[in-house]
């Protein structure tokens, strides 16, 4: 297997360290073979750096391309915005001579930006044969491609069996969306449920116990054993009341055991 320049950025190994390791015991399992690259810094992201310009912006990504392409590697990432990042600077670069000629001086390293071919890739693209994908929607806004069940199902349409959902149901109520339904359109692409109980289908609803608010929960425990659906985790995720959430936390785990345990009597 190749060798990959892997680019943490600045994010996850100053604020989720539990995450980088956890992916470099991934790779280490997957027999992926990468490097990590003295120089890398922060890819950066473009709503901070570019508001003091875009050449700025543009020649801060640049040099950590230049970095990787030193070193003869591919970079691989886990990270969402420095891929986005990385592939829009390249893709602007070497499409345009003048912006490249520009960026070169700011750099003041001839070779720096003229050697930004080097191709980008995201760890999920890279390890899509050995591991599951499962896509994680939020609102309309936040997630236009893959908010609703129909929307993320044409984003799998035509992918393989190990590309699907994660399925948050907090945010399908808060759309307005039945999650028993959306069951149903999901099918054995549903991968990951992030499980929530709403005390009312609407933008403003909030989390409650789990089969005491308005999202049906044992009846959508109930569809996915009717479908003999399989999914690989369910999540508990309580997003109110934050400090003194544990008593609901309890509540809602106690609650799922005891439908799942009656539900394979």
């Amino acid at each position: 297997m190749k060798e990959y320049a892997f680019f943490w950025g600045c994010q996850i190994p100053a604020r989720f360290p539990f995450l980088e390791l956890s992916i470099r015991k991934t790779l280490d399992a997957l027999g992926v073979r990468y490097r990590d690259i003295d120089g890398f810094t922060c890819c950066p992201q473009a709503a901070t750096v570019k508001l003091l310009g875009d050449r700025l912006w543009l020649a801060a990504a640049a040099r950590n391309l230049a970095v990787a392409e030193a070193s003869g590697l591919d970079i691989l990432t886990i990270c969402s915005g420095c891929y986005q990042t990385l592939k829009t600077a390249n893709a602007r670069l070497t499409t345009n001579p003048q912006l490249l000629e520009e960026v070169n001086e700011v750099l003041d390293i001839e070779q720096c930006a003229r050697q930004v071919c080097r191709r980008r890739g995201h760890i999920f693209a890279e390890c899509a044969g050995d591991v599951n994908l499962a896509i994680h929607n939020h609102d309309q806004k936040a997630s236009p491609n893959y908010w609703s069940p129909e929307a993320v199902m044409k984003v799998c349409e035509n992918r393989g069996p190990r590309i699907g959902v994660c399925a948050d149901m907090g945010y399908w109520m808060r759309s307005g969306l039945d999650p028993v339904a959306a069951v149903g359109t999901i099918r054995q692409r549903l991968f990951v449920v992030q499980m929530h109980d709403l005390h009312e289908l609407s933008s403003d609803g909030h989390d409650v116990p789990w089969g005491t608010g308005v999202g049906r929960t044992r009846a959508f425990l109930e569809e996915i054993h009717r479908r003999g659906i399989k999914p690989k985790m369910f999540g508990l995720e309580y997003s109110y009341d934050w400090l003194d959430s544990m008593p609901e936390v309890e509540q809602s785990a106690r609650f799922f055991d005891k439908v799942t345990l009656d539900l394979v009597k």
